[in-house]
């Protein structure tokens, strides 16, 4: 089973929520409509759980699992 722990800092879940609801709107009105509506739920999903699902196909194409975001 994958383990779901956050991996997303402030900045990139409130990134994700924003693009998330824009995409929803946009697919809403028409524009590519099912695509835009499908890539807005998963961003505003990954926002809200504050797991990206980018890090998880990244581990299994390279050996060494990438680092969490830092803050500068």
């Amino acid at each position: 089973m994958i383990k779901l722990t956050p991996n997303l800092d402030q900045d990139g879940k409130y990134t994700r929520l924003i693009i998330g609801a824009v995409l929803i709107v946009g697919g809403l009105l028409g524009l590519g409509r099912y695509f835009l509506i499908l890539v807005g739920i998963v961003l505003v999903a990954e926002g809200v759980l504050g797991f990206g699902c980018a890090p998880l196909v990244i581990e299994k194409f390279f050996k060494k699992p990438p680092t969490p975001p830092t803050k500068p």
